[in-house]
């Protein structure tokens, strides 16, 4: 009888992350600049299992003409979602142009929609097992 309870605070948990993620990303978006950047290098990183996924770095040159690079966040598992040399847009921190990502639905979405449809997912079991 305990497992519809857990199922539920999963559902939760996860709906209030997604709900977290997407907030911080339109503040980014409302107070971030955009910028024109170019992947230079893919680093690939392995974990504990042998797999490897692929982080773009990026350099990118802010409204005032300085000079950034960046590391995307990981988690792509195919070197060819970006390519060394693409142009792709960039959204920083004004205040600290250290804090960039690349502006793209996989970098700022897709942690989102995974937690919204866990949280459905653990919601409609959790529904379904009471």
């Amino acid at each position: 009888m305990r497992l519809p309870y857990l199922l539920l605070a999963a559902a939760i948990a996860n709906l209030i992350y997604g709900a977290f993620r997407w907030r911080e990303i339109k503040r980014r978006q409302v107070h971030w600049s955009m910028a024109r950047g170019d992947v230079i290098e893919l680093e690939e990183r392995w974990d504990a299992e042998s797999t490897s996924t692929f982080c773009p770095h990026v350099r990118f040159r802010t409204e005032t003409g300085n000079e950034f690079t960046f590391t995307n966040s990981c988690g792509l598992s195919k070197p060819d979602s970006y390519l060394v040399g693409e142009r792709v847009d960039v959204l920083y921190d004004p205040d600290n142009p250290n804090h960039a990502v690349i502006n793209d639905w996989s970098s700022m979405w897709a942690m989102v929609a995974i937690a919204f449809l866990l949280g459905v997912f653990f919601g409609v079991i959790a529904w379904v097992s009471w």
